[in-house]
């Protein structure tokens, strides 16, 4: 402006309002000298109030701003504009009671407005009224006049072109102010942007540099030959410490008493299982209700009794042993618990009883059978007996003993039963009758159903039963 008004130091001060989108620059320039201020309202500032007033959309709010001057709600559209005009007013008014008591001798006599904004009807008028001075827009320029068909254009936007105009001047070097406005913080950026490159060369110069000085050692030693006199001596201090080197290793694992220690504290573990086997033991042998007096030490009271009447469970032998659990045993099974989905400790016990009873083998089935499986989960004890359903140890008929043997003969001994194929038969109950008056003996026997001992999934072991197995 300065340039196209010719604002010498003999023209009286002028006032310049450029309102912006989101801000307004008020710049007052006198006797050559600028003086600038900018406060954030701007023409976002009146399209709000439009929004507010009539509850518009903001495109809808910025066409209606553009064409208040020929639409027909012209009057309510000022009256939703008026405080904002107020406050605009307010702030220029500011400004220049400032700069007034800064310059005592400043004499402003014109404002001229810039951008857009002062397009709105009643503005300039407002403004005369509220600082007693000239207020103008600008609407053409003084020293270019475009032509042709873009010229009526020109003349229409000219309000908005001063900037530009400003911005080409400076570029050409016809400004006579050549002050640069851009914050110190992006000049700052800019300027580092540019030497980034140059701070990488010197980086990379810097390590070609570090890997030349360490390289010329490397390669020296490399290529550097040992004089002859130490060779010997060198042997014998490199053998040395492959000896030590050895001993050291040895004397390691020696010492290494981690693996030792942990199978020790393990034998701790599951000490309480055989105490409640043991008392297993004893509910099955009393399981069978024997008559009190058989326990009263008077031999006129045992031998009021009939053998053939007493219910009694005498243990024969009790042994157990400890298989590797095998995950696949469950797939050769015809009957029986599974053990393929447990993977812990198993002890495979075996019970061999004898009986007086005349019953045999249906006194062993309804003694010390049911008592398995009436007593498969119970609280406080560390496994589980697992009784297959649907299985029975009972086995028709008798089998004869051979005397001083142990295997049995006859038609059971050769197979039937529940699961003859469930391989870990564990533990057996064998049932023998006394016939009174006569020496012979016969026995039937029969599988108890498999005992073994192994761990629930909660750490505690269990006791399974497998199937009905014709010894």
């Amino acid at each position: 402006m300065q340039y196209d008004l010719d604002l010498g130091e003999d023209v009286p001060g002028i006032i310049i309002l450029d309102i912006g989108t989101t801000s307004t620059d008020l710049i007052i320039a006198e006797e050559g000298r600028t003086w600038v201020r900018t406060f954030p309202s701007g023409g976002h500032t009146f399209t709000e109030a439009l929004i507010e007033t009539f509850k518009l959309t903001y495109s809808k709010a910025e066409k209606t701003k553009a064409e208040a001057q020929t639409s027909k709600y012209r009057r309510q559209i000022l009256n939703a504009l008026r405080p904002v005009f107020s406050d605009l007013a307010q702030e220029v008014q500011r400004s220049i009671g400032y700069y007034q008591s800064t310059h005592p001798n400043a004499n402003l006599t014109k404002l001229v407005g810039v951008g857009s904004t002062f397009k709105l009807p009643g503005l300039r008028k407002f403004l005369s009224q509220q600082l007693q001075m000239e207020v103008v827009r600008l609407d053409e320029f003084q020293k270019i006049k475009p032509s042709g068909r873009g010229a009526e254009l020109f003349s229409n936007h000219a309000v908005n072109f001063a900037s530009a105009y400003g911005l080409a001047l400076q570029g050409l070097g016809l400004a006579d102010i050549d002050v640069n406005l851009i914050p110190v913080s992006v000049v700052r950026d800019r300027l580092w942007a540019n030497k980034i490159k140059w701070f990488g060369a010197a980086a990379a110069l810097v390590v070609f540099g570090s890997l030349l000085s360490f390289a010329r050692p490397v390669l020296d030693g490399r290529y550097s030959e040992q004089p002859p006199e130490f060779e010997n001596d060198i042997k014998r201090i490199i053998d040395d410490a492959k000896a030590l080197k050895g001993r050291f290793e040895e004397i390691q694992q020696e010492t290494d008493i981690n693996a030792k220690a942990g199978n020790i504290i393990q034998t701790l573990d599951h000490r309480d299982v055989w105490k409640h086997m043991y008392s297993d033991l004893s509910q099955m042998l009393a399981s069978g209700n024997p008559q009190p007096e058989l326990f009263s030490g008077d031999p006129d009271l045992v031998s009021a009794i009939p053998p053939a009447q007493r219910r009694v469970l005498d243990l024969v032998s009790f042994d157990s042993e400890y298989p590797t659990v095998n995950r696949n045993a469950s797939s050769s099974r015809t009957t029986g618990a599974s053990d393929s989905d447990s993977g812990n400790p198993i002890v495979r016990c075996k019970m061999v009883v004898e009986t007086p009873n005349a019953e045999g083998v249906s006194f062993i089935n309804s003694s010390i059978l049911n008592w398995l499986r009436n007593n498969q989960d119970r609280d406080g004890v560390p496994y589980r007996l697992i009784v297959p359903s649907g299985s029975s140890a009972l086995i028709p008929g008798a089998v004869m003993v051979v005397p001083g043997g142990d295997e049995p003969v006859g038609d059971s001994a050769r197979g039937g039963g529940n699961g003859a194929t469930h391989a870990p038969a564990v533990a057996t109950s064998a049932a023998r009758a006394v016939s009174t008056g006569s020496q012979k003996a016969a026995t039937a026997w029969s599988s108890a159903r498999a005992a073994s001992l192994r761990r629930q999934a909660g750490g505690s072991p269990v006791v399974e039963t497998g199937g009905t197995t014709p010894i």
